[in-house]
């Protein structure tokens, strides 16, 4: 199983969709690089597991999943984080996180 951890900013939380009556929320989670560049990280999280709202700082443990749709005659394939919102094993001040992915295997179907 493939491991991310990741602190950033969670913005745009919103409705996902709904699968046996458990509510799915997504958020982009934003992560600022040493560079100072922006990376958006798309997430998906039950919504009974989101205690955060707009603008917060996370740092969160998660899996990279993927979701395979079809735009026109085109296949798309989009990655995401799933996440449960636990808190990674770091120091007390969080400096050790280091928005790491780990994959071990496939991302997506042949």
């Amino acid at each position: 199983m493939n491991e991310v951890i990741l602190k950033g900013i969670i913005r745009d939380i919103q409705y996902s969709h709904v699968i046996n009556n458990i509510e799915y929320n997504q958020a982009n989670l934003v992560v600022i690089r040493n560079d100072g560049y922006e990376d958006i990280v798309p997430l998906k999280f039950k919504k009974f597991s989101n205690k955060y709202k707009d603008g917060d700082l996370v740092e969160l443990v998660g899996n990279l999943r993927s979701h395979s749709y079809r735009v026109g005659d085109k296949n798309r394939v989009e990655l995401y984080c799933f996440t449960y919102f636990d808190t990674p094993e770091t120091n007390d001040d969080f400096s050790d996180i280091s928005n790491s992915v780990e994959i071990d295997g496939r991302i997506c179907k042949i």
